[in-house]
This record gives C-alpha cells, structure tokens and sequence, in this order.
C-alpha cells in the first residue's frame, strides 16, 4: 500500500513539473522536459501504480475478487500500451497518446464507481479515497478528454495540480490512520499471545516459546 502510493506520488509530481513548464530550469530535468514520451511514460505509470494502490487501499480482493480482475486487466494494458511506447519511441508519437488518454477515459468513471460499490460494501477507507481522489480524477478525465478533441478543458491543466496536493494531503491523513490501526492490531495480537487465555494472567517467556512452538 505505501509503496504503491509513494510511486503514483513521485511519478505523478515529476509529471506535473514537465506539464508546467518549470522542469526545464531544474538540472537533471531540463533534457527531458521536451521529450513528450517521458511526460506520457510518468503519467501511464501513476496510473499503474494508482491501479495497484487502490486495490489494496479498498481491500477489493476481499472485498470485491472479481472486481479486482477487471482493475488488473487494465493495470495489464496500461503496462502493454506503455512497452510500445517504450519499443517504437518517436515512431508512435503521432498516435500513442490516443490510447494513453482512452485508457485514461475507461479507468476514470469505472475507479470511481468501485470506489462507492466498496465503501457500501464496508471498506474503511473508502470514504477517505472518495474524497481524496474524486476531484484528482475528474481533472484527469478532462485533461485527456482536451486533449483527444473531445471537449475544450483548458481549465483542467491549471487545476491539475491544485487537486493533486488536495488528494495527496486527504490520503496522507487516510495512510497515517492506516498504519496507526494496524500498529493498534499487531498490539493487542502480541498482548493476546502475552497472556494466559483462561486466566489473563501475563505468561512468562518459556511458556510463551511452548504455546507458539
């Protein structure tokens, strides 16, 4: 989960310094800020890794297993679409962005409808990833709507960034509640070890070594 999230985030901050322009005057950026693969490679692998995140953040293999096959087919094909990017280079550069952003389109709406579906299904921090990422993604979706011809959505560039710090601050609140009730968890496991189940009375250690072994 944490790993997951912090790739999305360091892939998706990098895209957004290449998306604003400012990438050009910072060493180690400038030679990539105008290649248009690097920019479109950063932001198919935050959408891997947001794929990855979100089914375990949402608990979806519990909670929804073949919800959770229809995510990883996407996951897949994002991976796919990336490793012609990667294959063809300049070759594709006339029409790879098609399918970057029509994947995009299909991931958007279909996340976001899982996320409800899990947070009636009991998932605990379904409310948290709601509020954190419904506006990150509805600014996505109309950046590659924009820039597919569907709609004129200059809006969503300038907004883009705004609602990733937004997502970013909601989610950090969310991860941090994560770690502190799985601490809290590992605790009270440990401490159910540490005493006698019938008399609750703290066992010493060879007798804690004789009931794991």
């Amino acid at each position: 989960v944490y790993l997951g999230y912090g790739a999305y985030l360091g892939c998706m901050a990098t895209y957004l310094l290449l998306l604003s322009g400012d990438a050009s005057e910072m060493w180690g950026l400038a030679s990539l800020a105008s290649e248009p693969a690097v920019g479109w490679a950063l932001a198919t692998l935050a959408t891997i890794f947001q794929i990855g995140f979100s089914l375990r953040f949402l608990d979806l293999p519990r909670l929804m297993p073949r919800t959770t096959w229809v995510l990883r087919i996407i996951q897949w094909a994002n991976m796919a679409w990336l490793l012609v990017l990667l294959v063809l280079r300049e070759h594709s550069y006339n029409w790879w962005y098609i399918g970057g952003n029509a994947l995009l389109l299909l991931g958007v709406p279909l996340m976001l409808v899982i996320a409800v579906a899990a947070w009636r299904k009991g998932a605990p921090y379904a409310g948290y990833y709601l509020l954190g990422w419904t506006p990150m993604l509805v600014f996505a979706a109309a950046l590659a709507a924009n820039t597919l011809g569907l709609q004129d959505a200059e809006w969503a560039e300038r907004g883009l960034a705004l609602t990733a710090v937004l997502e970013s601050a909601v989610l950090a609140l969310a991860l941090s509640q994560h770690a502190a009730n799985r601490h809290r968890i590992l605790l009270l496991a440990r401490q159910s070890v540490e005493r006698d189940p019938l008399t609750g009375a703290l066992l010493t250690l060879p007798q804690i070594h004789e009931m794991t072994d």
